[in-house]
């Protein structure tokens, strides 16, 4: 069973993330804060991480750039970044995936799977 972090720090809408994963067979850890979310990182090792732009904060964000680039695993841990408005590359680097605008469920799990089956959802295959 493949693993998700989600760090969202808005609890309504971690709930609805956690419930959409969890119902498509994913194993969910939540995380509400950016500190919560990197103790996470580290004592949950998962296949991809989910995360708000806003809850972002400098430390977490090395974190997850690192992650991009080579997992505890030794493998590539991709990110999603949830986002209202334009991703602003800066955070983490062109090799987030951002969404954008009001959260789509339905986006967000094709993603999801996408991401964790090596592939960059509408593009084929996953590119470095």
């Amino acid at each position: 069973m493949s693993k998700v972090l989600c760090i969202e720090d808005q609890p309504d809408l971690l709930s609805v993330i956690e419930e959409a994963l969890e119902e498509v067979g994913y194993e969910v850890e939540g995380a509400i804060t950016s500190e919560d979310g990197l103790a996470a990182f580290d004592a949950f090792e998962p296949d991809l991480v989910i995360c708000d732009r806003d809850t972002i904060d400098e430390a977490t964000a090395d974190v997850l750039r690192s992650a991009l680039v080579q997992g505890r695993r030794g493998a590539e841990v991709p990110v999603i970044v949830l986002t209202g408005s334009d991703y602003d590359e800066v955070i983490l680097g062109d090799a987030a995936l951002p969404l954008s605008g009001p959260l789509d469920v339905d986006e967000l799990l094709v993603a999801a799977t996408g991401l964790i089956n090596g592939e960059l959802p509408g593009d084929g295959e996953h590119s470095e």
